[in-house]
């Protein structure tokens, strides 16, 4: 009896082992794909593709590192202030085509992010704000000449800028540097072509 006892403990932890080593077989190989981080500054959101509850996506979740199940998605925004160049072609009030070349600074509102992800996804400077910022460069330099721009005209086309492209801004999850950095936030060179 002491026998069959020791030998079905022999095959009872084999067979544990077994299931140890694919255990941590298995973690080592997906460790990239269920172990994600959140770097400082940043907000993260986790998609499920099978979702537990009524909602697919999860969020903001905070810095630090998160176990997600491995077909899950999972999603990282920067929350700090950027800054990105970008050329515009506009046409001034006299009919002269010249390029501008605007610097956008923005921030995204942490408990809008999840709400920036379902709506316009990763690539929301490309499909947001770059056209945004183009739409209002074009209404607004096409109410002056070209020589007004140049000249005294310049810090009240930026203003106006500002505040066009700042417009509505908190509904899309997007905010403008604060308002003392105006003049910082739309610095801008003209170019003439």
């Amino acid at each position: 009896m002491n026998a069959k006892l020791r030998h079905k403990l022999r095959r009872l932890t084999a067979g544990l082992i077994f299931v140890l080593l694919i255990f941590i077989f298995l973690v080592i190989v997906l460790w990239d794909a269920i172990v994600k981080t959140t770097p400082v500054g940043h907000a993260s959101v986790l998609w499920h593709r099978f979702p537990v509850s009524a909602e697919n996506s999860v969020g903001p979740l905070r810095e630090g590192v998160h176990f997600i199940q491995p077909w899950d998605q999972f999603y990282t925004y920067d929350l700090r202030l950027q800054t990105r160049d970008h050329d515009f072609q506009v046409v001034s009030k006299d009919g002269l085509h010249f390029n501008i070349s605007l610097t956008i600074r923005w921030l995204l509102f942490r408990e809008k992010v999840v709400l920036l992800n379902q709506t316009m996804g990763p690539d929301y400077v490309n499909k947001l704000l770059v056209p945004k910022v183009g739409w209002a460069a074009r209404r607004v330099v096409a109410r002056y000449s070209a020589e007004a721009l140049f000249t005294e005209k310049r810090t009240e086309v930026q203003e106006l800028l500002y505040e066009m492209i700042t417009s509505g801004s908190p509904e899309n999850g997007i905010a403008a540097e604060p308002r003392a950095n105006v003049t910082r936030m739309m610095s801008s060179s003209w170019l003439m072509s």
